[in-house]
């Protein structure tokens, strides 16, 4: 991670940390007081829906704004190129939330028939905060790019923490929509923090070929980073079909599933991206291979001991977090069946997200988009045959099932552009983390009649002092 301090990298991690913890927290408060009802289902199932909107501002914008910085800092026109990019985005989000007023409601009477009414409710206020997200993205890609990840990741956890308070203060009076009012007033707020700190970039005037140039390439990047929110849809309308309760399994299982792919792979990325886009735009071609590689081992250090942690401790786990409340330990049940299924998409996915911004950096993001789509129609064809052979459980193993096809295609099209990342000596350190994950494993089975938080501390201080003797170097 050239160029970042390991003191700012902590700080970042850390924080980081935080704000999935607040998640986290945000849905056991919904599962305390929605439980697995059909209001929870409503909220989460139209959450997915404009979530596909905000991913394309808050995932996509960065993979374009942070490469384009570094070409325009090389120009000497970074802050020509932020402005215009900011004042783009900003029209383009409002023409986008008008027009998306104006049809939604119809897409959702045909999709969602016995939920619309609540779900159109729902949906129209999450709409009102496209505009406050998107100009959060442009805001949250310069703060990245210039490598003061603190301030952008400061303002994420605002928009979980009001959440938070918002729904303990007004559910009684809000009853679900306390959640989208919750949301937006986050927004709103996280927003108004980030121009704060900067007013100096929003004095410049607007240039129509940076932005036309700038969202010219955007379609890739944006149906890109729709997919997984898109393949989520396809999964929840197919969960409907089992009736109440389904829809919210799969949120929280997702969620849990997926926290080391946030916690691990993406805050990894996130702290090397700038430094890959800075080597390759510089022509700097062994110092962009071997921030992916050590990345990447960053990677499976942490992610494959926390795969197989969850694996062993998922029931607890998912009764420790949310069995309370209205959230009933049939609940529980069904939430860690469902979990299981997912474990195969978190270690994919995770493994994939450096790839992804590798190709980026490469200029491959039509590429990435081609096989988005695929993706979509795969996950749709395997949920359709999964879900009548062996039910809802189908829908998350047509999640794992689609995700190794992504990371296997996402990988051999690196190897081809640029060489192995998987080398000899990489592989040995493989091997060792392995070894040392199947002792930690092996220790929590032993002493399975323990708390779960002792279960924890002990896995992982068996598996870093396994790590320790097995004498593992970045390579």
């Amino acid at each position: 991670m050239s160029g970042i301090s390991v003191k700012k990298s902590f700080l970042f991690a850390f924080i980081i940390l935080l704000i999935k913890t607040m998640a986290v927290i945000r849905d056991i408060v919904i599962a305390y007081y929605f439980g697995d009802s059909y209001q929870a289902d409503a909220f989460l199932a139209a959450f997915v829906l404009v979530n596909m909107i905000y991913l394309i501002f808050t995932n996509g914008m960065k993979n374009i704004f942070i490469p384009g910085y570094m070409k325009a800092i090389t120009d000497k026109k970074e802050s020509d190129y932020t402005t215009s990019i900011l004042y783009g985005t900003l029209i383009i989000s409002s023409i986008l939330v008008g027009i998306l007023l104006i049809i939604y409601p119809s897409i959702i009477s045909y999709i969602y028939p016995d939920r619309s009414d609540i779900m159109i409710s729902i949906i129209r206020l999450l709409l009102f905060a496209i505009i406050g997200v998107a100009i959060n993205s442009v805001l949250e890609s310069y703060f990245e790019a210039k490598k003061s990840f603190i301030i952008s990741a400061l303002s994420q956890l605002m928009v979980l923490s009001i959440m938070i308070l918002f729904t303990f203060l007004f559910q009684h009076q809000l009853n679900i929509f306390v959640l989208p009012y919750g949301y937006l007033l986050g927004v709103i707020i996280s927003l108004l923090f980030k121009l704060i700190y900067s007013k100096s970039i929003i004095k410049k005037k607007l240039s129509l070929k940076t932005v036309k140039n700038f969202y010219f390439s955007y379609p890739p990047i944006a149906l890109t980073v729709m997919v997984g929110q898109i393949n989520l849809a396809v999964d929840q309308y197919f969960a409907f079909s089992f009736g109440e309760g389904v829809v919210t399994y799969l949120n929280y299982a997702k969620n849990l599933v997926h926290l080391p792919q946030s916690l691990i792979a993406a805050v990894v990325a996130t702290l090397i991206f700038p430094s890959i886009s800075e080597a390759y735009a510089n022509k700097h071609y062994i110092n962009f291979m071997k921030n992916i590689k050590q990345g990447q081992l960053m990677i499976l250090i942490l992610l494959i001991p926390s795969i197989v942690g969850m694996a062993l401790l998922m029931p607890e786990v998912v009764a420790f977090l949310y069995q309370r409340g209205a959230f009933k330990i049939e609940a529980t049940y069904a939430t860690a069946t469902v979990a299981y299924y997912y474990l195969g998409s978190v270690f994919f996915y995770s493994t994939n997200t450096l790839i992804a911004n590798g190709l980026y950096t490469l200029n491959k993001g039509w590429y990435l988009m081609c096989l988005g789509l695929i993706s979509i129609c795969i996950n749709v064809f395997l949920n359709y045959i999964l879900v009548n052979q062996i039910g809802y459980i189908g829908i998350p193993l047509a999640s794992s099932l689609v995700g190794g096809f992504y990371a296997y295609a996402s990988y051999r099209m690196f190897v081809k552009d640029t060489k192995q990342i998987y080398t000899k000596g990489f592989n040995i350190v493989l091997l060792k983390i392995v070894l040392s994950t199947l002792i930690m494993a092996a220790v929590i089975l032993s002493i399975y009649n323990l708390p779960l938080i002792i279960k924890i501390i002990v896995g992982v201080f068996v598996y870093f002092i396994s790590i320790f003797f097995m004498k593992i170097k970045r390579r």
